[in-house]
């Protein structure tokens, strides 16, 4: 209830940098606030971009994700392509274009991977970015036609592909070498354990550290209800929601919060260092 965040109302996404200050965007439009640790909001806007290819124009920031460089650079991905500036209020410069209906999944501060359908093949392509330039690439060998939320990338270099219609894939040097058939497999992530979590339709599931170990918390775990996100706790286990209610797995028990009968679905959660968590509808 306190005073600012009415200031906040329609944002639904925000990222915070090394200094604390979190910074709350949305699509569809150019206003960014950045608020500080004193919780003070300092609005920004960002200028119209405009790039010509040939002789099409494109302007506007139909759909934005924001993140920081290494160096302290804003950089803003567009469907124009990713830009970079020192300062919100000033017109970014271009560093890179990427393929139109790319979709974005961040892995790490400074590290994501772009999602872009290769029409020759016929399959997904994941370009792998760091400080906004593309240093690798991996196409899933199987071809699938709903590609889930999730892609993720271990310390060790093993790459997991969530799809809805093929399972999950792990892969190594752009290579397969395991699949779980998991049905409506939407969103992966990995605890402080090394632990990978993968929810679905049917519930959570589990895999431990060099696949010693796989585990299902099926939907009797969840009021007979899927899993829609899910995400990680800072001292210990991981916190889900079936959109009405939420839930934290922790050493292998299930902890159920109060249904606040709020007129709203749970899509995300993030859990914070306090003893408590973030929980949004969009």
């Amino acid at each position: 209830n306190a005073p600012f965040l009415d200031s906040l109302k329609g944002f639904v996404t925000f990222f915070q940098d090394k200094d604390r200050i979190i910074y709350f965007y949305a699509p569809f439009h150019r206003k960014i606030y950045a608020l500080d640790t004193n919780n003070r909001i300092t609005k920004f806007e960002i200028p119209s971009i405009s790039i010509k290819y040939d002789t099409l124009t494109q302007e506007g920031m139909n759909r934005m994700y924001l993140t920081k460089s290494m160096t302290g650079e804003f950089l803003i991905w567009t469907p124009l392509g990713v830009f970079k500036t020192r300062n919100l209020s000033q017109k970014p410069i271009l560093l890179s274009s990427i393929s139109k209906g790319y979709e974005i999944w961040p892995c790490g501060n400074n590290t994501l991977f772009v999602r872009v359908y290769n029409t020759k093949t016929r399959k997904y392509l994941y370009i792998k970015y760091s400080d906004g330039f593309p240093i690798d690439s991996t196409e899933l060998p199987v071809g699938t036609k709903r590609p889930g939320r999730g892609v993720l990338e271990e310390a060790n270099g093993l790459l997991w592909i969530c799809t809805l219609d093929q399972g999950v894939f792990c892969l190594k040097n752009k290579q397969i070498i395991y699949h779980f058939d998991i049905k409506e497999a939407d969103y992966i992530m990995q605890d402080h354990e090394n632990n990978i979590w993968i929810n679905a339709k049917k519930g959570v599931y589990k895999i431990g550290p060099y696949f010693l170990s796989f585990k299902h918390y099926d939907t009797g775990y969840f009021h007979n209800e899927g899993i829609n996100a899910m995400g990680s706790d800072p001292k210990n286990g991981v916190w889900c929601t079936n959109g009405e209610r939420i839930y934290l797995l922790k050493n292998n028990e299930i902890y159920s919060l109060d249904n606040y009968n709020e007129p709203f679905i749970f899509k995300w959660i993030y859990g914070l260092k306090n003893n408590s968590i973030i929980a949004g509808p969009y």
